[in-house]
């Protein structure tokens, strides 16, 4: 799916669906982007995209890390980025090496969340 044809479709599902692309650039999200983009964060839009951070579909996969930060740092609605930050500590968790970490999800990502880094790495 290409930029311009995300912005023909304008819903969440389309965005879920080019953000799936290893392509895809987040800056379809960014509202002072000129050229093709969404429209705005509709309450569509901003389900799925949560939906998308939150179960970590291939689309935010697909983008990696790198795209959860520009959505951490660029979408216009501060739970879009909370959640973007939310996924990308669950990314790190996932890999981490250690299996008290992994067992503890949520715990983690409170802390990290909270202090803004893993205070046991400085």
């Amino acid at each position: 799916m290409t930029a311009a044809e995300l912005a023909a479709h304008d819903s969440g599902p389309a965005l879920v669906a080019y953000l799936g692309q290893p392509d895809a650039s987040p800056a379809m999200c960014d509202l002072r982007m000129r050229g093709p983009r969404i429209s705005g964060p509709n309450a569509t839009v901003r389900a799925a995209l949560v939906g998308g951070l939150v179960d970590g579909q291939s689309c935010f996969r697909a983008g990696g890390e790198k795209t959860l930060h520009c959505f951490a740092n660029r979408l216009p609605a501060s739970d879009l980025r909370d959640q973007a930050r939310c996924r990308v500590v669950r990314i790190h968790v996932a890999a981490s090496p250690f299996p008290e970490v992994r067992d503890h999800v949520a715990a983690v990502e409170e802390i990290v969340i909270k202090q803004g880094m893993n205070p046991h790495k400085r």
